[in-house]
């Protein structure tokens, strides 16, 4: 199975993966510059892509709120440009499969930490390649990428599961 999976945050990236593997990543420009390069997208022919959904938080600014949809409607709009296959996956699905697979009881907070050790365990060789920076650490948008990816990769195997 080929797909790509994306996650929409500052930070974001998408992630290539075939064979239920992941092969390639790529950092998402920041979405607070308030435009999405659609030549990231011009490689992802028709292939199926997993987005993932999001909404606004409580408390959040209505800045915030403004910037962080601006992107989320840039990658939507390219992917849907780019394939016929786009499917929109809530946050809390994906962070459900996670949890499941890190913990024998759900926690009510899922960290930044959780997601980047659920993608070392799942595919450790992939995620030595992708860290980067001082911090020595796998970038937030990339192994979120990844989980959501897990969770698609999951749910393929098994609909009534996820």
């Amino acid at each position: 199975m080929e797909f790509y999976s994306i996650d929409t945050g500052k930070t974001g990236a998408i992630v290539h993966f075939k064979n239920s593997e992941p092969i390639a990543a790529y950092a998402i420009p920041y979405i607070s510059q308030k435009f999405i390069n659609v030549r990231t997208f011009a490689n992802l022919k028709n292939i199926p892509i997993y987005i993932e959904d999001i909404h606004a938080f409580p408390g959040q600014s209505s800045k915030t709120t403004a910037i962080q949809f601006t992107g989320y409607g840039g990658i939507v709009a390219a992917a849907f440009f780019v394939s016929d296959k786009v499917e929109l996956i809530h946050f809390s699905s994906w962070m459900a499969f996670a949890r499941k697979q890190l913990y024998y009881e759900p926690r009510s907070k899922f960290s930044k930490d959780d997601s980047r050790a659920l993608a070392s365990k799942l595919w450790p060789g992939f995620c030595d390649i992708m860290i980067t920076g001082r911090k020595k650490k796998l970038p937030d948008g990339i192994a979120d990428a990844l989980c959501l990816g897990a969770c698609v990769i999951h749910r393929n195997k098994d609909p009534k599961r996820v």
